[in-house]
């Protein structure tokens, strides 16, 4: 009786030991982030009319939550050379692991305009870099990069992608 005695305590405290070993591994396991990832940005699409520049963002969010996406500002080179500079409050509200697509318009820069008449010449494509400054939730600053080549638009003049 003794013995059944101890051999029930210890099965006790071993039951406990490894409950309490399990809820605290589960703890470190689901800890919530409070970070986010920024979106990622890219080219849809550029046009050109004139002088002006018309940008169509492509945006996505990698996030389980819907994030708000307020740049202020953006500025995109063609050849390392600045085709748009562009700081006017405009943003778009990005869905949980969404896609939108964000149009900005503004007057072209002269460097830029050099490469891009290249490209609808005949140039087969130009390298393009995007540099985007957006504030997170708690107000920080962060700043987005992203890079590519654009290419004319068969059939179609001044619009590239």
């Amino acid at each position: 009786m003794l013995r059944l005695r101890h051999t029930t305590h210890r099965l006790i405290r071993l039951v406990f030991l490894a409950s309490a070993l399990l809820m605290g591994l589960t703890a470190c396991g689901t800890a919530v982030r409070d970070d986010s990832e920024p979106p990622l940005v890219g080219i849809d699409g550029l046009s050109r009319d004139g002088d002006r520049i018309t940008l169509v963002l492509s945006l996505r969010n990698l996030n389980p939550q819907s994030q708000r996406f307020d740049p202020s500002t953006l500025t995109l080179s063609l050849d390392e050379a600045p085709l748009l500079v562009w700081s006017r409050p405009g943003g778009t509200e990005l869905g949980a692991r969404g896609r939108e697509a964000l149009t900005l318009s503004g007057p072209a820069q002269t460097a830029g305009l050099e490469a891009l008449d290249r490209l609808a010449e005949g140039a087969r494509n130009v390298a393009w870099a995007l540099e985007v400054t957006v504030s997170d939730p708690r107000g920080r600053e962060q700043v987005i990069e992203s890079s590519g080549f654009l290419h004319r638009v068969p059939g179609r003049v001044d619009q590239f992608r």
